[in-house]
């Protein structure tokens, strides 16, 4: 543990301390990116569902005229 502290720059108070952010620090706005990040999450996830589904469909034929 000394080692480590040694290391690296010692430790002071949050940058954000104090308000000095203005009316977003600590409000329910801030909650905006995390929202959005997950939103983009899960419409990237349905889209990359929706595109295998989609090479599924396009390959019935092949399996139909080969049989496999």
């Amino acid at each position: 543990m000394m080692l480590s502290s040694a290391i690296f720059t010692p430790v002071s108070d949050a940058i954000a301390k104090d308000g000095e952010y203005g009316f977003l620090e600590g409000r329910s706005v801030a909650l905006i990116h995390p929202i959005a990040m997950g939103a983009l999450f899960i419409v990237a996830a349905r889209t990359g569902f929706l595109g295998l589904k989609t090479k599924k469909i396009r390959e019935i034929p092949n399996q139909i005229k080969y049989g496999s």
